[in-house]
C-alpha cells in the first residue's frame, strides 16, 4: 500500500462508524486475554495442590499399614483426624479448580467469539475503503469536474 493510500486509510479507520467498536473489542479481549492467563496460572496451582494432597493421603495410609505391620495390628478402617482433613481439602481444591476450569472454557468460548466480530469488522473496514478509495479515484478522472474540490485536493497530496 502506497504512503499516500495508507494515511488515508488510517483517517478512513480513524472516522469509520466501527472503529469505536473494534478499539472496545481490542480492550474487552486483552481483559478477557489476562483473566485467561490468570486462571490458567491458578488452575495449575490448584492441580499442583491436587496432586500434593492425594500423594499426603496415600503417604498417611502407607504409614498406616505400615504402624499397623510393626505393631501387629490391622490398619484402621475408619480414615483418622488428620486423614480427614487432608480429603476434605482434597475435595475443596478439587471444586476449586472444577469452578475455574469451566469459567476458563466460558472465557475460551468469548475470546474466539470477540476475535470473529473483529475480524468480521476489519474485513467490512477494508471493503468499505477500498470501495471508497476507488470512488475517490474515479471521480478524480472524471473530466468533467463533478468532484468537491477538498476531496481532489487532500486525494492529491496522499498521491
Amino acid at each position: 500500500m502506497s504512503l499516500g493510500r495508507q494515511e488515508a486509510f488510517e483517517i478512513f479507520k480513524r472516522d469509520h462508524a466501527d472503529s469505536v467498536t473494534i478499539e472496545d473489542n481490542k480492550q474487552i479481549l486483552k481483559q478477557r486475554f489476562s483473566e485467561a492467563k490468570s486462571l490458567g496460572e491458578n488452575i495449575n496451582e490448584a492441580r499442583s495442590k491436587i496432586g500434593h494432597l492425594k500423594e499426603a493421603i496415600t503417604q498417611r495410609h502407607l504409614q498406616q499399614a505400615a504402624l499397623g505391620v510393626t505393631e501387629n495390628m490391622p490398619a484402621p478402617a475408619v480414615p483418622d483426624l488428620h486423614e480427614e482433613k487432608l480429603r476434605s481439602q482434597l475435595e475443596e481444591e478439587k471444586r476449586r479448580y472444577k469452578t475455574m476450569f469451566t469459567r476458563l472454557k466460558a472465557l475460551k468460548v468469548e475470546i474466539e467469539h470477540l476475535q470473529l466480530l473483529m475480524d468480521r469488522a476489519k474485513v467490512k473496514l477494508q471493503k468499505e475503503f477500498e470501495a471508497w478509495w476507488a470512488a475517490e479515484a474515479s471521480s478524480l478522472q472524471r473530466p468533467t469536474g463533478q468532484h468537491h474540490s477538498i476531496t481532489w485536493i487532500c486525494f492529491s497530496l496522499l498521491n
